[in-house]
């Protein structure tokens, strides 16, 4: 029996601070760059993870986790070239990003392997109770629907990018949990609230894709989700405001200054094509001449642009292994790569958790889910009994 309680106590505490991790994501207490409370409760997480379950994982998952692990390995090598080359030590802080959000990857998966549909359902209940956080206190202090908003984020552009990886993420639970429809469409609409309190365009749009994306996938949401959408739009002012604000939004498109190639950074590839067989590295942007004096605003152009051919080519291969693995589940990571033409978003934690999450749903073992006594097979040399809705080995 003390054996039951003890893997009792640790599904406890991996509940606790998987899902406090989730609710906790949106808080920004520290400027942007530097850990916020949510990386101190995933960092314990890493450690106990590792201490208490191990790192085996399944072949397919292994050779996903390898390719991943080969993209890092370059990111961390070509930053370190770079602050030998020019004295910079900033760019060896951006392989922190990488290497941090490569051991979140990992974690998802161990903790996939050890409570399978458990874990999948924790996910996506917590995004939904971080939403619904978001949601709340956007009631309580939003005045002005005529200006941006970043709620706990930093900067309204993350915010939307939560919504996008967010709602991708419990649409990919939901779709393996055979969530209801109206559970669904309540919490797509709550994301697709946030996201126009953001007024990100690349938010707003990625939304759009997911919303198509979800109705192919399961039509019957289109009918309760107008229906809700109408019921909302009449009983309360702000989502009408909202509404309008978005449309303006919308129709600038094109118009600012930043709605161009060149106005998002990209227009340093061609003009240094000398980077591109091993990479620029991350960071150090004064080297470079630019129409924007930042970083580059895309996903696939950062990679491109900062660790070359070579670079893009592993995080590519990476790709295509999470695309075999998933299937057609790999369609709920469209708005997230749609959103990262426009922005650098691979440094956002939650971009990893969501690819994890996809490329672990087709090995989900349904009998970690049972909560009726049972024995389960072999691993790791042990027995598994999975009793009362957790596991023990012995």
């Amino acid at each position: 029996m003390r054996a039951i309680e003890v893997s009792r106590m640790r599904w406890l505490v991996t509940c606790g601070l998987w899902a406090g991790f989730i609710v906790l994501f949106p808080f920004y207490i520290y400027r942007s760059g530097l850990p916020q409370p949510a990386d101190y409760v995933m960092l314990a997480l890493i450690v106990l993870s590792a201490v208490w379950y191990g790192f085996e994982s399944d072949r397919r998952l292994a050779r996903v986790s390898r390719f991943l692990l080969w993209f890092v390995l370059y990111v961390v090598a070509i930053n370190l070239i770079w602050v030998m080359l020019i004295a910079d030590e900033t760019m060896a802080i951006v392989s922190l990003f990488y290497a941090y959000n490569f051991m979140v990857f990992v974690t998802v998966i161990r903790l996939h392997r050890e409570y399978g549909l458990r874990f999948l359902s924790l996910t996506t209940h917590s995004i939904m109770v971080s939403a619904l956080v978001q949601f709340v206190m956007s009631m309580l202090v939003v005045g002005n629907y005529s200006t941006r908003q970043a709620l706990s984020f930093n900067n309204p552009n993350q915010l939307g990018y939560f919504c996008v990886l967010g709602a991708s993420l419990f649409m990919t639970g939901a779709a393996k949990l055979s969530l209801s429809t109206l559970y669904r469409s309540v919490c797509l609409l709550m994301f697709a609230y946030l996201a126009a309190l953001s007024l990100s365009k690349a938010a707003l749009i990625s939304m759009a894709v997911l919303l198509i994306v979800s109705f192919v996938h399961r039509p019957r949401t289109i009918v309760p989700m107008l229906l809700l959408t109408l019921a909302v739009y009449s009983a309360g002012h702000w989502l009408p405001r909202a509404t309008g604000n978005v449309i303006l939004r919308m129709q600038a498109i094109g118009v600012d200054m930043d709605d161009s190639l060149p106005g998002r950074g990209y227009d340093r590839i061609w003009r240094h094509p000398e980077y591109l067989a091993l990479g620029a590295g991350e960071g150090a942007v004064y080297r470079f001449e630019s129409e924007i004096k930042g970083e580059l605003h895309s996903t696939l152009g950062t990679i491109l642009f900062s660790y070359g051919v070579v670079g893009f080519t592993l995080f590519a291969m990476f790709v295509a292994q999470v695309a075999r693995v998933t299937k057609w589940h790999f369609v709920y990571t469209m708005p997230m790569w749609i959103y990262g033409l426009t922005h650098q978003g691979a440094r956002f934690t939650l971009m990893w958790v969501l690819l994890a999450v996809i490329v672990c749903i087709p090995v989900a073992n349904a009998s970690q889910a049972s909560v009726s006594p049972k024995l389960s097979g072999r691993r790791r040399g042990t027995r598994t009994l999975v009793l009362a809705g957790y596991e023990r080995s012995g």
